[in-house]
């Protein structure tokens, strides 16, 4: 959706990472402009899914200097997450006008 929005205005890839190790290790690369983290289907299924995803934005925050977005159909998790250190939290599904809306601060579409 972002690369259909931006077009020639800013380069936009798409990296999948195979855990949390790794998507930080990604994102740390300078390659990258946002990071999207969506527990539900990305992190190992786990007892405390919320408890783990706020330790994966505080260990991802204190990694790297990536803005992070998360994304998470579960609604009582924005907050939490937001003061976990998110740059950004998304509730799922959104639009694609809501998407570009809300990352674009994140892109530099400057000359």
């Amino acid at each position: 959706m972002l690369a259909h929005h931006y077009r020639d205005r800013a380069t936009l890839d798409f990296v999948a990472s195979g855990g949390l190790d790794d998507f930080i290790r990604d994102a740390s690369s300078g390659l990258h402009i946002i990071a999207f983290l969506a527990p539900n289907c990305f992190l190992p299924p786990q007892q405390d899914m919320l408890g783990y995803s706020i330790r994966a934005v505080h260990a991802f925050k204190a990694a790297c200097s990536v803005p992070l977005a998360v994304l998470t159909p579960m609604e009582e998790w924005l907050p939490p997450l937001r003061s976990a250190g998110a740059d950004l939290c998304l509730q799922t599904p959104f639009t694609a006008k809501e998407l570009v809306r809300t990352t674009s601060r994140f892109i530099d579409l400057r000359p």
